[in-house]
């Protein structure tokens, strides 16, 4: 089972849970979805447990600067876990990348 993260203060990750759900590659994978609404929980996750997650949906928007020091912190801890960070300003996406 692929395990996915959200992190993303809007709506609870409605909108990225639609688009996983519509995703072609996806149809016929089992995968299960965990949003977290803030980094702190996020970072929680990946302090308790660094392979807790095979992907995480990162939104740059989290507040304070901290989405680029959360994505540093994964890398450390587990540097296979893909990073996809889901900007919706081209702002944020180049702070993000």
């Amino acid at each position: 089972m692929l395990r996915i993260a959200i992190c993303n203060n809007r709506k609870g990750g409605s909108t990225l849970r639609a688009m996983l759900s519509a995703s072609e590659p996806l149809k016929g994978v089992e995968y299960a979805v965990t949003v977290f609404e803030n980094k702190e929980t996020l970072l929680d996750a990946f302090r308790d447990n660094p392979k807790c997650f095979d992907i995480v949906l990162l939104d740059p928007a989290l507040g304070d600067a901290g989405s680029p020091k959360v994505a540093h912190y994964i890398r450390r801890v587990n540097a296979d876990c893909p990073i996809i960070l889901t900007a919706q300003n081209n702002e944020l996406a180049m702070e993000g990348y």
